[in-house]
């Protein structure tokens, strides 16, 4: 019976590791996508085009906000 609780306790232990490796890619693909969002700022010309990309990020900025809130208040 010993076996089993730490072959529970390993398979815990390797399921947490690999929602943090998702969590970190995620967070990694979400800042890529904010630099690019950024990058397109300073480069773009075109007014209406600007207005989209600043309505992108502000959305991006409420969802990262509501997720962090969602976090602080489950733990």
């Amino acid at each position: 019976m010993k076996t089993r609780l730490i072959g529970d306790t390993r398979e815990q232990e390797i399921i947490s590791c690999l929602y943090k490796f998702q969590n970190d890619l995620k967070g990694a693909i979400d800042m890529s996508i904010d630099r690019f969002i950024i990058k397109k700022l300073d480069s773009c010309h075109e007014e209406h085009t600007r207005q989209n990309l600043v309505k992108l990020f502000r959305l991006r900025i409420q969802k990262a906000e509501k997720a962090e809130q969602k976090n602080y208040k489950i733990s």
